[in-house]
């Protein structure tokens, strides 16, 4: 955390309270409201950031109607900025201005902005630019280098590189159809996709059909402990799954979001995320922001903006999460130019997530391969090319498993919770984590140690509490204590 550095930020003191607009000195963590009116509600602020100086824009008469008031946060007063000259005459003195939108999605949580001088790197500056952006609609125009030598091999229209996947294609997954209407929206940003990145699209659709999945918001969050952050689409092994909220964004962000998405699949399997490469790129950079990230939560603020993301030189907040998503999120702001990416994350986004042609899509259409065949032998050759890649031990594990073949497979599963245990927290998601535990409490059963397994399946359910797989497997060892006869699950 730089030693000047202090934090603007809007934040509700409760659930029915106005939106305030609070400074927090870093340092000293002291707290101060810079809203002038109790009862005033703050819709966006520009914050300066050369000196002490923001303008706020105060919904004064309790009308709706919000006017600019320049607030000095070394004193605290303000000047109303009634007209559009004094308006321009106070956005020329604070000269390098950044704007934070209190945009719809984001009215529930609070919001914080970095400004000041940072002792390590200098004079920061900013872009304004945010994840989702309401005043950016239409399809967006960029231009990405090294990508125009991809479009002929994108044959046929983009509606036939999509395969849309069906209620009956998924049973018991709750899946809906799409729409008529979805599917032109789909068709139209999966084409954007193809004619912006068409390296990307192919690398993620493996040079054949991209699969999409159509699911209600309330069914994708029901297995979840609590809704985090309102999600548009998930990524899943071959599959790309859309909710809700994704065709109620607006173009701009739905061409955002399905980069985001790509890019995952295109990380077959997190080898690329999780390679030392990509861990080495983001290792400084990660534990600085999640650092300020708790610093923020202790202090009474919830969650920092991409803003603040920004001075700790990641794309987004979202790029802290796990390597996964910063790679996604490295991805998405390098091809919308919305920061500037580093020399070596360029060359790296460029030669292997850009680059249909690169040797780790070979590598990865082997284990793919590999994977849908059940194939030990495969499995074990990927391995040994990559000990580091997870995913390829979790199914040599799986695979074991359906060959009923469970001492190879507790063997090999335990090789796996080791390099995932020894490896740090934020570098393994939780689902991947509580899988991999369940996964070896399964095996424990299918060798009747049945004691050692409930160990491995309280681990599971305590990452993922609601998870339905996790609980049928508690109900039907419950019911196995009770009737030791019983071999059949639930």
């Amino acid at each position: 955390m730089p030693k000047s550095a202090s934090v603007v930020y809007m934040a509700r003191a409760r659930a029915d309270s106005p939106v305030h607009l609070y400074l927090a000195d870093a340092k000293s963590h002291l707290t101060r409201d810079l809203t002038p009116f109790a009862g005033t509600t703050v819709q966006r602020y520009t914050v300066s950031t050369t000196s002490p100086s923001v303008i706020a824009y105060l919904d004064l008469e309790k009308r709706g109607t919000y006017q600019p008031v320049l607030i000095d946060t070394a004193n605290g007063a303000t000047e109303p900025l009634s007209t559009s000259k004094l308006l321009n005459q106070a956005l020329a003195r604070m000269k390098q201005v950044t704007t934070v939108e209190s945009a719809p999605e984001r009215q529930q949580r609070n919001v914080a902005s970095f400004s000041g001088t940072s002792d390590r790197r200098g004079t920061q500056k900013f872009s304004s630019y945010g994840y989702f952006n309401p005043a950016q609609d239409g399809i967006p125009r960029f231009t990405v280098s090294g990508q125009d030598k991809y479009k002929d091999r994108l044959k046929g229209q983009a509606e036939q590189r999509i395969l849309f996947l069906t209620p009956t294609d998924r049973p018991g997954e709750h899946l809906k159809s799409f729409t008529e209407e979805e599917k032109k929206i789909v068709v139209r940003t999966w084409q954007w996709v193809c004619d912006t990145v068409p390296g990307l699209a192919l690398r993620a659709s493996r040079n054949d059909r991209l699969c999409l999945a159509r699911i209600d918001k309330d069914e994708f969050y029901s297995s979840l402990d609590e809704k985090k952050e309102e999600s548009a689409a998930q990524a899943r092994f071959n599959e790309i799954v859309l909710t809700d909220i994704f065709f109620s964004a607006t173009a701009f962000n739905r061409c955002r979001t399905l980069v985001h998405e790509v890019t995952h699949e295109a990380d077959v399997g997190s080898h690329l995320s999780l390679s030392q490469q990509w861990l080495t790129f983001i290792d400084e950079k990660v534990p600085e922001l999640q650092a300020a990230l708790k610093f923020s939560r202790k202090h009474g603020i919830v969650a920092l903006d991409d803003y603040g993301a920004k001075y700790f030189g990641l794309p987004s907040l979202y790029a802290a999460e796990q390597p996964e998503e910063s790679l996604a999120e490295w991805t998405t702001a390098y091809i919308f130019g919305s920061v500037t990416t580093p020399p070596n994350i360029r060359q790296f986004l460029e030669q292997k997530i850009l680059d249909p042609d690169c040797q780790e899509a070979k590598f990865e259409e082997k284990f793919i391969r590999a994977v849908y065949d059940q194939d030990i032998d495969k499995l074990k050759e990927v391995i040994r090319a990559d000990s580091d890649f997870l995913q390829a031990r979790f199914y040599l594990v799986r695979t074991y498993r359906n060959k009923k073949d469970y001492k190879q497979a507790l063997a090999v599963s335990d090789e796996l919770l080791k390099k995932i245990d020894s490896r740090k927290i934020y570098r393994i998601s939780t689902n991947a984590r509580a899988f991999a535990y369940f996964q070896h409490g399964d095996t424990l059963c299918g060798l009747n140690r049945y004691g050692e397994a409930q160990v491995f399946l309280n681990k599971a359910i305590a990452l993922e509490p609601h998870n339905e797989e996790f609980l049928s497997a508690q109900r039907w060892m419950d019911n196995h204590r009770k009737n030791p006869e019983s071999r059949k699950k639930a």
